[in-house]
Parts: structure tokens; sequence; C-alpha cells
């Protein structure tokens, strides 16, 4: 196998190379370039930290096909659009608190099988978030919270009359606290 490149496919080639953001796709050009300037295929391996056979495919690729780009584009989602629509909904009226359980609504009503990791990466490629839920603490009286929370929003539109900020209110509690 021989690649002979002339001066404007290796700019071009140098081009492609600066502006791409795909490291899969940069180690695709760079070992055609390497090839070109007759560098052995154990040192250009070596070089980009790949294995010898995939050098060897990169440089196939390209003297069959002229492709430089990976095909590392990820696979197609599993519901359809109308699925996808009721999961979204479903989803922003119940609460799931964890990761399996979403999985096991979707086995369940369309039979479809995510990971959890492939629901977390549906969830964000859907706009939708993910956070695990925090316990109630086991100590929590809902009475005495009830008390503290209008003692406080009193004394806070008190201080909001007086024209102090709630910072300000803040600091004087903590002052005189010490």
């Amino acid at each position: 196998m021989q690649i002979i490149l002339s001066y404007s496919e290796k700019r071009d080639l140098k081009a492609d190379h600066k502006k791409c953001r795909d490291k899969h796709e940069c180690d695709r050009i760079k070992a055609i370039l390497l090839f070109a300037d007759d560098w052995p295929i154990d040192r250009m391996a070596q070089a980009l930290l790949k294995h010898p056979t995939s050098i060897i495919r990169h440089l196939n690729d390209y003297t069959h096909s002229k492709k430089t780009t990976s095909d590392n584009s990820g696979s197609t989602g599993c519901l359809t659009d109308e699925q996808t629509k009721h999961v979204i909904k479903h989803l922003c009226e119940h609460t799931y608190f964890h990761m399996h359980e979403t999985r096991r609504y979707l086995k369940e009503k369309f039979d479809v099988h995510y990971s959890i990791p492939g629901i977390h990466k549906w969830l964000h490629r859907n706009k939708l978030s993910y956070k695990q839920l925090k316990g109630v603490p086991h100590k929590y009286d809902t009475e005495k919270q009830d008390v503290f929370v209008k003692a406080y929003e009193t004394l806070k539109r008190r201080w909001q009359m007086m024209g102090l900020s709630c910072l300000w209110m803040r600091y004087i509690l903590h002052k005189r606290l010490k």
C-alpha cells in the first residue's frame, strides 16, 4: 500500500485536522499524513497510541474511499417520536425516585430496554434532568418547622418595613449571638 499526496491534498488534510474536534478523526488524518511521509506503521501506532491494525484500517479506508471521518455517531433512539412525547408527559406528571423505576416503566409500557446510563443520557437529550432526592431527616417535626417558618417570615417582614435587608438582619443576629 502506498499513499502519495499532492501539496494541495496535504494542505487540505492539515486544514481539516486543524478544524476537527473529533479526536478519532484527527488520528485518522495524522495517520494518513505520517504514512505519506514514509513513517513505518509501528512508529505511527506508537506515536498515536493506537493499535497497528487500527492504523492499517484507517489507511485502507483512505486509499479505497478517501474516508477521514469516524463512524462513532452513537445509536439511534429506541423510542418513536410519539412514544418520546408520551414518556416526557408521563415523567412530568409522575416523579420516580430512582432510575431503575424509569427503566421498569419503559420496559412495561413500550417493551424497550435501556441501561441506567442510557436513560440518563436520554433524559439530558430531551432536556430533562435527574437528581436523586434526599431523604427527610428522621427527627423532623412538622409543627416545630411551621412555627419557625412563621416566626422567620414575621421577623423578615418587620425588618423589611424598617427598610433593612435580610442580609443586614442576619449580620445583626450573628453579632448578637456572639
